[in-house]
């Protein structure tokens, strides 16, 4: 059986959640620094949030969206956890 991994949102970071095929196991990783950008899903909407972050040299590791589809998006950036502090106050988190 192939192996499954799970992403688990928490206010303390994001967590990967790994086990094999029977789920018998499981093994936590993280937590990792993890920042939820939200706004109306247009042309160059996620631009800005980039420019922003490496104006104020933080680097996106991962980044995953989506788009809700009533013009609305959800964005999911993982930073290193030394570039946390730096992206929120470049965000205004």
């Amino acid at each position: 059986m192939s192996g499954i991994r799970v992403l688990v949102g928490t206010r303390k970071g994001a967590f990967v959640l790994s086990s094999d095929g029977k789920r018998k196991r499981w093994k936590v990783d993280g937590p990792h620094p993890a920042l939820l950008v939200q706004g109306d899903d247009e042309l160059g909407a996620l631009e800005g949030i980039h420019e922003t972050l490496f104006e104020a040299n933080v680097n996106v590791s991962v980044s995953s969206g989506v788009a809700d589809g009533r013009g609305g998006f959800g964005y999911v950036l993982y930073v290193e956890p030394e570039e946390y502090q730096r992206a929120t106050k470049a965000l205004g988190v």
